[in-house]
């Protein structure tokens, strides 16, 4: 166990702060993704931390391993499309509605 233990401190997050992490869903490396998903993700976000982090602190050094040993584990890509404001300009064909329904509040849009 103290072999696994060496494992995961020196090549990987530590174990505490993955589990911090892997809590709030920032899964920084695969290895702390693996062990989040073998505990379960809903658990470890809604569960209390005595007890997911038992499970945490038994499972993490394995999964750690395993990824020494040449397993693979693969965060998945997010989805997720990143909003970017712009502004309308007064030449939008928008602009005469904004500004009406904004002139109702007592407010333009530019």
């Amino acid at each position: 166990m103290l072999a696994l233990a060496d494992a995961s401190e020196q090549d990987y997050p530590n174990s505490r702060h993955a589990y911090l992490d892997a809590a709030q869903q920032k899964y920084v490396h695969a290895v702390v993704y693996e062990t989040a998903r073998r505990i379960g993700f809903s658990d470890i976000k809604n569960k209390a931390e005595t007890v997911t982090h038992p499970s945490w602190q038994q499972i993490y050094p394995k999964v750690c391993q395993e990824y020494s040993n040449g397993a693979t584990f693969v965060l998945p890509q997010s989805r997720q499309i990143a909003h970017k404001h712009i502004l309308m300009s007064n030449d939008s064909p928008m602009a005469a509605t904004v500004d009406k329904f904004l002139k109702g509040f007592g407010r333009q849009s530019i």
